[in-house]
C-alpha cells in the first residue's frame, strides 16, 4: 500500500510543478491552493476531491480541467475524470482549436478506451489526424499515426456518437477512402437512408456501396482520351461556318452582364482564415478567405423544399469590373449546422451562430437586411432567381 503510494507521488510530480505555477491564476485559488497542499503531503485523494469540486463549479474552465486530468492519472482515477475532459474537447473542437481539441482526445481514449465524444466533434479531429499521417517521419511513427486516425474513423461510425447526418456521413465516405473500407460501407449506407440526398450523389453511392460490399475499392475512372490530331502536331481548321456556330455556342455559355455564378457548397468548418468547405459534385475541399466575401445573404426560399428553407448565400467580390460575381450557396436542409458548433443542441441556434461568425469575421454586407442575413427574422421568397434578384438590387445600390 505504501509502495502504491509513493508511486502515485512520483506520478504527481509533473502534475505539482504544473499546478503551483497556475494556481494563482485560477478562478478559485482557494480551492486549488489547498489541493496543492494536500497533494504535497501524499494525500491524493484529498486533492482530487478538491480539485474535482472546481471542476464541477466550473466546468468550462480548461485550465482547471486539465490539472483534474494529470491529477486523475496520478492517482489512477482517469475514468472519473473522463467526462469533463471529453466536454473540454468538445469546447476546443466548437472553437476551432482543433489541434488541440485532437491532442486531448488522443490522451483520453488513450486512458479510458470506451470514452465518449460526439461524431461531429470527431469530423473536426479527422483532417488533423489525417495530417499528422503525412508529416510523420518514420515507419514507427507513421504506423502510430494512422492507427490513431483509423480509430477516430471507426468511432465516428459507432452509434454511440450519436447519429450521422447525410452530411456528415457523406464526409466521412471519403475520409475513410482507402483507409477502412468497413467504415466507407458503413457511411454509405447511412447517407443513402436520408430521402434527401441528392439523386446524382444517391446514384454514385449506391455503385460505390456495391462496390464495398464487394470487399473492393471501385477503381477510378480511366482519364479521358488525349483529342487525336487531325494534322502532325495541329487540329485541322474548322470551317467558317462550324467557327461562326462554335462562337454562337461559346456567347450563348457566358453569363450576362450582372449575372450571378453559383456554385453549392456544404460549410466544413470555421477556422481562423476561412471558411472550409466541399464544393461542387466531386465534393472537393475549398477555403473561402474572409476577405473575399462582399456579402452574406440569407432569406426563406419556397421553391426548394417541401417547406420554406433557408438559403444562405455567400457573395464573392468580382475579381473585375463586368465579370460575373460568384455566389457560393449554402441550404440549411442540405447540412447540419450543430456539427460546427457542437455545443449548440438547437439546429436553429447553431445556423444563426454561423451566420453570424461569417457577417462578423467577413465584416459583409447583410442581405437583403440585417435581421435577415442573421437568420432572425428571414424574408421569404417564393423562387431562388426572385431571391437572387433582391440581392442583385441591393448589391447595385
Amino acid at each position: 500500500m505504501v509502495l502504491g503510494r509513493n508511486m502515485a507521488v512520483t506520478r504527481s510530480a509533473a502534475w505539482l510543478a504544473r499546478v503551483a505555477t497556475s494556481a494563482r491564476t485560477l478562478a478559485r485559488p482557494r480551492i486549488l491552493r489547498q489541493g496543492v497542499a494536500a497533494a504535497r503531503r501524499g494525500n491524493l485523494e484529498a486533492a482530487f476531491a478538491l480539485l474535482r469540486e472546481e471542476v464541477t463549479a466550473r466546468p468550462d474552465h480548461p485550465r482547471s480541467t486539465l490539472l483534474f486530468w494529470e491529477l486523475a492519472l496520478a492517482c489512477e482515477r482517469a475514468r472519473e475524470a473522463a467526462l469533463p475532459m471529453a466536454r473540454l474537447v468538445r469546447s476546443e473542437a466548437a472553437a476551432g482549436r482543433c489541434e488541440k481539441a485532437a491532442d486531448h482526445w488522443l490522451a483520453l481514449v488513450g486512458e479510458v478506451p470506451e470514452a465518449v465524444v460526439d461524431v461531429a466533434v470527431l469530423m473536426r479531429i479527422l483532417p488533423v489526424l489525417r495530417d499528422r499521417v503525412g508529416a510523420s517521419r518514420g515507419a514507427e511513427a507513421q504506423k502510430q499515426a494512422r492507427a490513431q486516425l483509423i480509430d477516430a474513423l471507426r468511432r465516428s461510425v459507432d452509434p454511440n456518437s450519436g447519429t450521422l447526418t447525410p452530411a456528415l456521413a457523406l464526409r466521412l465516405v471519403e475520409e475513410a477512402r482507402g483507409l477502412d473500407l468497413d467504415v466507407a460501407r458503413r457511411a454509405a449506407q447511412a447517407a443513402l437512408a436520408s430521402p434527401d440526398l441528392h439523386e446524382a450523389k444517391r446514384v454514385r453511392l449506391q455503385q460505390l456501396l456495391e462496390s464495398l460490399e464487394a470487399g473492393a475499392w471501385p477503381e477510378p475512372p480511366p482519364p479521358a482520351p488525349l483529342p487525336t490530331p487531325q494534322t502532325e502536331g495541329r487540329a485541322a481548321p474548322l470551317p467558317e461556318r462550324e467557327l461562326e456556330a462554335s462562337a454562337a455556342r461559346i456567347a450563348a455559355r457566358m453569363p450576362p452582364p450582372g449575372a450571378l455564378r453559383v456554385s453549392e457548397v456544404i460549410p466544413v468548418e470555421l477556422d481562423d482564415q476561412g471558411l472550409v468547405a466541399h464544393e461542387g459534385e466531386d465534393d472537393r475541399r475549398t477555403r473561402i478567405d474572409y476577405r473575399a466575401i462582399e456579402a452574406v445573404a440569407a432569406a426563406e426560399v419556397a421553391e426548394v423544399g417541401d417547406a420554406p428553407v433557408l438559403v444562405v448565400d455567400l457573395v464573392l467580390r468580382a475579381p473585375r469590373a463586368g465579370r460575373p460575381r460568384s455566389i457560393l450557396r449554402m441550404r440549411s436542409n442540405a447540412f447540419d449546422p450543430a456539427s460546427l458548433f457542437p455545443d449548440r443542441t438547437d439546429a436553429g441556434q447553431a445556423l444563426r451562430a454561423l451566420l453570424a461568425e461569417l457577417l462578423d469575421r467577413s465584416a459583409a454586407l447583410p442581405l437583403p437586411d440585417p435581421d435577415s442575413a442573421l437568420g432572425v427574422r428571414p424574408q421569404r421568397f417564393a423562387t431562388l432567381a426572385d431571391f437572387e434578384e433582391a440581392v442583385k438590387s441591393r448589391l447595385s445600390d
